[in-house]
Parts: structure tokens; sequence; C-alpha cells
């Protein structure tokens, strides 16, 4: 086991791609010449090189302490027989105590002074044997390490295996940089990602498994083309060889039953069982449609639905919020530990620069504190929102211009203004938002942002009209004024579609307005 840089990997496909065209040059000494056509194309250079620097990756919750890039470099400097040697002086009823730093230590100093081991047992075998030994807490999640890369080769065939807590140095800024702005693209092209559920034993505990809940495993589920679910025991959960197949066996999966349930407990278990496939569970729990699970594709389609996935979950450091979903939107910016919640504003607004999708604005909570239109957190897109109709807001008829853009006086978009007199019968109609005082009143305008389509209105069961209903989506401005300009707020009341009929009047011209 030890540390490979990307050169290195380099080294060693050159060389397999080497020797593979040496054998199909012996190949083509025997064939006729239409048959040594492409023999040596693009195509098979290509499989060999992929074939051999395929790598497995895995994706799990951090605990405690995880083995760092300082610490793994020192696996290097183990032997076999310095492991043997150390298990041999303890026992599975020892009371010995090490920490991880001071057991490498040990290791390494065994392996130094001693003669190679004779047999033919792998290092990496050896290692998950010492992190059997029950008293060695402080290898728990080296034996995670240690299972991972075991099941990598014995299992998968993969030389490499890559981990996120040991094979990025986090000293480096430069290479933090890199490994979070290309993490997407590492786990996309893996030949297989093996996921670790620590709190999950067989199908027990799936469904509220804490790496559901986490910012950085939304990608690690969406990128990969090929993945499987491991239990806390390291147990494959499912006997297929991917478990992102749409089609596979069915499993029955514990659900807890509600606390507040209003039904007789007593004729319950403690836990029903729900029996689907385990990626129909996975879309279940993540509201993640099966489509986006088994064949994802980064992009700036649907933001505010992949907004929404991203809600429910958490980061340790807060601009993790951000940085964690830079792959899903195919997006790139700067990374900048220390900006806080500064990170989620600059994703938004980079998305902004590269999309016309007014869904982005669709969401109720707190406002960034850079600009009003902008929400400050992910979890400000969980609540439901209005589907846009891109069809109407891109058809002339309806008198809006589709772009927008930031500028150093705010967001420049063009909506329909409804006139004040409305907007204050609107506000006073209402009685789910705070009335502003009667001079802050004629500051107060209703927007149109964009369209809803709706079904045609049934008046009877023998009459209906045919033509779909067109329902403005509308946005809260307050109206700021700075010298002789003009510009608006968004108010935090949730944008939505509302009847036409509910509003006594059309709205006024399109207007291009500055929203800070």
């Amino acid at each position: 086991m030890k540390i490979v840089n990307q050169y290195e990997v380099a080294k060693i496909v050159t060389r397999d791609v080497h020797r593979a065209i040496i054998d199909k040059v012996g190949q083509l000494l025997s064939l006729e010449a239409e048959d040594k056509l492409d023999l040596l194309g693009r195509q098979f250079i290509e499989d060999t090189a992929k074939e051999s620097a395929k790598y497995a990756i895995l994706s799990h919750r951090w605990g405690v302490h995880e083995t760092t890039y300082q610490e793994v470099r020192e696996f290097s400097r183990i032997t076999t027989k310095g492991v043997q040697d150390f298990i041999k002086q303890h026992d599975y009823y020892d009371s010995f105590q090490y920490n991880l730093e001071n057991i490498v230590l040990t290791l390494v100093k065994a392996s130094a002074s001693g003669e190679a081991s004779s047999n033919d047992r792998s290092l990496i075998d050896v290692l998950a044997e010492l992190c059997d030994i029950s008293s060695t807490g402080g290898l728990v999640n080296t034996w995670k390490l240690v299972r991972f890369c075991d099941l990598a080769y014995r299992v998968y065939g993969c030389e490499f295996a890559w981990i996120d807590t040991c094979c990025i140095d986090k000293t480096s800024s430069a290479e933090l940089d890199e490994s979070i702005r290309s993490m997407f693209r590492w786990y996309q092209n893996s030949h297989v990602c093996l996921v670790h559920l620590a709190s999950t034993y067989e199908t027990l505990g799936f469904d509220q498994d804490p790496w559901f809940t986490r910012g950085w495993t939304l990608q690690e589920l969406l990128a990969p083309k090929v993945i499987k679910f491991h239990d806390q025991f390291w147990e494959p959960i499912t006997s297929a060889s991917n478990d992102k197949l749409g089609a596979g066996p069915k499993f029955s999966f514990s659900v807890h039953a509600p606390e507040d349930s209003d039904e007789d407990q007593s004729c319950h278990d403690d836990n029903t069982t729900d029996t689907s496939t385990i990626m129909e569970r996975v879309s279940h729990i993540t509201s993640i449609p099966m489509d986006d699970l088994l064949e994802f594709k980064p992009s700036l389609a649907n933001i505010r639905n992949r907004l929404k996935w991203a809600s429910k979950r958490e980061t340790t450091r807060v601009e993790d919020q951000a940085y964690c979903l830079l792959g899903i939107f195919k997006v790139n910016m700067p990374i900048a530990y220390g900006e806080g919640e500064a990170a989620f504003h600059r994703l938004q607004a980079t998305i902004v620069q590269e999309s016309n999708d007014r869904s982005l604005f669709l969401w109720e909570g707190m406002a960034s504190e850079k600009s009003s239109i902008l929400a400050r957190a992910p979890d400000c897109f969980l609540s439901e929102h209005d589907s846009i109709d891109e069809d109407i807001l891109a058809d002339s008829a309806s008198s809006l211009d589709p772009t927008f853009t930031f500028t150093n006086y705010g967001l420049r978009i063009v909506v329909l203004l409804y006139s004040k007199d409305l907007t204050e019968k609107w506000l006073l109609s209402l009685n789910n938002i705070q009335v502003p005082s009667k001079e802050d009143l004629p500051k107060y305008r209703l927007a149109v942002l964009a369209y809803k389509l709706c079904s045609p209105v049934t008046f009877t069961s023998t009459f209906s009209t045919s033509t779909p209903r067109r329902l403005p989506i509308v946005m809260l401005l307050i109206q700021e004024r700075i010298l002789n300009y003009v510009r608006y707020r968004r108010h935090p009341w949730r944008p939505r579609a509302i009847d036409s009929s509910m509003l006594a009047e059309s709205p006024c011209s399109p207007e291009a307005i500055f929203i800070a």
C-alpha cells in the first residue's frame, strides 16, 4: 500500500499501453492486410489506458479521526512481517490502547528491524487482521481505509483506490482547490464507487443513515456510473454488480413507524417494511427522480429542483454548501474557505451568468446579505414551488424579455409591474403577510416574474374551456430611491402563481428594473 501521484500513474499506464501494443503487433504479423485496419487505432489505445488506470472511489461519512494524507504516506514504510510481529505480541484480550499516530510509528519501527516475510499474505490482509483486534479503537477509520482498498483490489480488480480523507494534501491550498473543483469528474470517471453506510446493518437503518443527509454525498450519489452500497460491516446490501441498474431484485427495507401515529401500536411491530429495489428506495429517501439517479447529466437544467435536492443536506463548513454543488451544475468558481455564506451567493451569481432560468428566484426564507433576490442558503429551496413555463416566457406575446444580468446596481431584469393601488388593495386582503404602515404602502409593488401553465377550467360536467390557463407567477417588491435612481428589494414573501381573477386589473407595460 502506498501513495502514488498522477505522474506515477501515468508511467504505469504508459508501460501497460506499450506492452499491449507489442502484443497487438505480434497479432498483426499473422493477419491479412484488411484485418489490420484500426487494430492499433485510437480506441484501442484509450481502452487500454482506461483499463490500466481504472480506480475505485469511496463515498462515506467522515468519522472523528480519519486517516490523513501525511499519515498514510507512512504506510509505504510498513511491511507484512512488521505487522505480523506486532500482532504476535498482542491478542484480542489485551488492554493496550494506541492512537493511529502511535501505532503507525510502532509498525514502521517493527518493519525496519525485521527481515522480509517469506509468506504470501499481502500487507492489506495483515492490516485487516490488525484492525480486527477489538482494543485498537484508534484504528476504526483505518479499518475503513483497509477494507475499502481490499475490496477495490480483490473484488473489483482495481490497482488504484481513491478516498477523500487521505488522497488530498489538505495542507496545500492549491491541491485542495483543484480537488474540490475536480471532485465530480473524479467520481464520474471511477470504475466503481463503493458507498459505506456506517449506521446501516444489512438493510436495517438504511433510510435513516446519516450518509443521506450530507452535502458532499449528493454528487457522490449522482456522478458514478457504477455504485455499490455496503453496510457498516462492509457487506454488500444487494447481490447486484451495480446498484444503479434500474431493474433488479426487490428488497425489504425497515421503515420506522411515526412516533405520533394514532394507530394501535400493539398490533404492529416497531418497524414496518417496504419492498422495493435499492435505487427506488434511494429515490424515496432523497426525492430525486429515478431518471436522474440512474443517468445524471451535470448541467444548468432543472436548477430549482436540483437546489431542492440539497436543501436538507448539511456540511461541516458553511462554504461547502456551495462548493459541493459545483459539479452538479457544471460551473466553476474559486474556492475561498473563510468567506462563509458568501460562497452560496457566488454560486447563484455564477449560475445567473450562464442561465436565464428564473426558477432560481423561487425560494422562501432569508435572503443573501449581498442581494435580496438571491437566497442565503440551500434550505431556502425546500418548499414547493410553481413550475415556470419556458415556452410562455419565450413567447413574444408574453412581453417579458427572458434575459437578466447582474450589474453593480443589482440584478437587471424585465418584469410586469402592477399599479401601486392594486398592490395596496391586494396587500390589505391578505392574512398571511404583515401589512406595512400606511406611509410605506406606496413603496410596495407586485410584479410578474414568470408564467405558469394550468389546466383548462371546468365549469360544469358538460362545459369546460379547452384553452389552458396562463397564470402569472408574482413576487412582491419594495421600492427604494437613491438620489434620482429607483431600485427594488425583494420581499421575503415566496413568489407564487395567482389566479388572474384575484387581480382586478392587468399589469403595466414591461419594465427593466434593478433589484438590489
